[in-house]
């Protein structure tokens, strides 16, 4: 009997064995291929579909002097290139506003030395400029702009496209070919406002390999991919700079014209208590003048060391011997006039540096 037992056991042990190492094969199995894409939550797509859909981007939205009249800015077949679910993916509340509080000291110790780059590094780095054409704002953004008095005319609002198309030298010395990268902004050096319509870096392209299932680039490996020259805080301030002239030092307004980040999406809703689940619901209705908080209260610092504040404050950074001290800091969180905001994600950030000194 003992030995019938002993067998029984024995058995009883192999069959448990099986099932955890097939359970455990099929875990591995789900979550090690095929590889999905975190920002698309789907199989990565053939190359040829992938490229097709990232040139498409900057045609489907953008004005210009060829095509006075674009298409509706319909993003439903590429909308899974550009958003992600929020759970675990993002960071905690708390490690949004630690974020911020480093950026905000960064930008209050920054010395008042010219930036490293100007516009004449705009086209060794691969950096094509075209200026003109028009783009169509929210009529909440109208009304921001008229409160603040900013010209709304559309030649007062040069809009100067910064695209990745040529060639450049990395920091490895390589010639290396362009990945991609647009950055399209309205220069309104009479209402002292840039407005950021159309952002997408080089490091957004190049980090994911197209039609592969190869991790994402990152490290040297993704700088050499990227010219020197590459962040939005770079290319916007040296166009800033070389638009705007001896004005450049009373830049105060940054608009951010509907936030497509995932990050930021998740902090706005964090703050304004629109989440759903722990995921960004896109139900947020909160019209101009929305709510404004100081870079010094917590909520504020949360949306500075979101993605969307980082570039802020290395723009300031960047033109802080032109912008002086600046020590009365705003974001004001706003959204577009669709009921409800669309699924484009009609969400707006307006960043407000404060006056600028008196000059000497």
């Amino acid at each position: 009997m003992i030995s019938l037992t002993k067998a029984h056991l024995s058995l009883r042990a192999i069959v448990i064995c099986a099932i955890s190492t097939i359970f455990l094969v099929f875990i591995s199995v789900q979550q090690h291929g095929p590889k999905k894409d975190r920002f698309q939550h789907q199989t990565v797509a053939p190359a040829h579909s992938y490229v097709a859909q990232t040139k498409a981007i900057p045609h489907l939205l953008r004005h210009s002097l060829d095509n006075p009249n674009p298409p509706e800015r319909n993003f439903t077949a590429e909308r899974p290139l550009f958003t992600k679910r929020a759970g675990s993916d993002h960071l905690t509340f708390n490690e949004y506003i630690c974020k911020g509080r480093r950026y905000l000291a960064n930008m209050r110790a920054a010395r008042p030395d010219p930036p490293k780059w100007d516009y004449t590094n705009l086209p060794p780095n691969g950096w094509k400029i075209d200026k003109g054409g028009a783009w169509p704002l929210n009529a909440e953004v109208h009304k921001a702009m008229k409160q603040l008095n900013i010209p709304i005319e559309e030649e007062e609002n040069l809009s100067i496209s910064a695209t990745l198309v040529n060639n450049f030298v990395n920091f490895r010395q390589d010639v290396k070919k362009p990945s991609g990268g647009d950055y399209t902004e309205l220069y309104n050096v009479a209402g002292h406002a840039i407005l950021a319509v159309f952002d997408y870096s080089p490091s957004f392209f190049a980090k994911r390999p197209v039609g592969t299932n190869q991790p994402p680039l990152g490290g040297d490996a993704l700088r050499a991919a990227v010219p020197n020259m590459n962040s939005w805080a770079d290319i916007v301030w040296a166009i800033w700079a070389q638009t705007a002239g001896d004005q450049a030092g009373d830049l105060r307004y940054i608009f951010r014209d509907n936030v497509l980040n995932a990050a930021t999406q998740y902090v706005i809703e964090l703050i304004e208590g629109s989440l759903q689940n722990g995921e960004v619901s896109s139900s947020l209705k909160l019209p101009w003048p929305g709510h404004t908080y100081s870079l010094t209260d917590d909520k504020g610092l949360a949306l500075l060391g979101s993605p969307h504040g980082v570039g802020i404050s290395w723009l300031y950074v960047n033109g802080r011997k032109a912008l002086g001290m600046r020590d009365q800091m705003t974001v004001t969180i706003f959204t577009g006039s669709t009921t409800p905001p669309s699924q484009f994600h009609d969400y707006f950030l307006l960043w407000d540096l404060g006056p600028p000194p008196p000059r000497a």
